[in-house]
């Protein structure tokens, strides 16, 4: 389509695509990596069709290292089902132009964030009650892990996008 060659002043310059844990729960009725990279390659297409090429999209990777809710042995299980998938965002961004792969962050990165934002108040507890989804505190940290590591990426194509105008 003609959007997806150039962008509009008014197309956002990055899209934060959050996902992969869902889709590995698929895994246990016979969803498999490559099925989820093919759908995540195509979803890729589908935002350039709206935002257009030039929008960095930036596919993070999931810190379940900060879930509560597996226990041994199955927080080790569930991390390596994550690690297959973040792989395989990787892989994308490996394969298109401006898509952005986020390795995720320490469980020990993110309190230590947590805590420096909190004035050097410890915060232990990243997770909602769930023990799953991050809390308001781990949604800030993983976001300004996310927005530090993707700002060189997003700083050189917006100065090529300038340099086009």
């Amino acid at each position: 389509s003609s959007s997806s060659s150039s962008s509009s002043p008014s197309s956002p310059h990055a899209v934060v695509l959050m996902c992969g844990l869902n889709d590995a729960k698929r895994s246990v009725v016979g969803r498999t990596t490559a099925e989820f990279r093919r759908d995540l390659e195509a979803l890729v297409r589908d935002i350039r069709d709206v935002v257009g090429d030039k929008c960095v999209v930036v596919i993070p990777a999931t810190p379940l290292e900060a879930a509560t809710l597996f226990p041994p042995p199955l927080a080790w299980v569930a991390t390596r089902m994550n690690d297959a998938w973040d792989a395989q965002k990787r892989r994308v961004s490996e394969l298109a132009e401006n898509v952005v792969f986020v390795s995720k962050p320490s469980l020990e990165a993110l309190r230590a964030r947590v805590t420096k934002e909190n004035g050097g108040r410890v915060v232990m507890q990243l997770t909602c009650a769930d023990g799953v989804h991050p809390n308001d505190d781990g949604y800030a940290a993983w976001a300004a892990h996310i927005a530090d590591e993707c700002a060189p990426s997003l700083k050189a194509a917006l100065n090529a996008e300038l340099r086009d105008c």
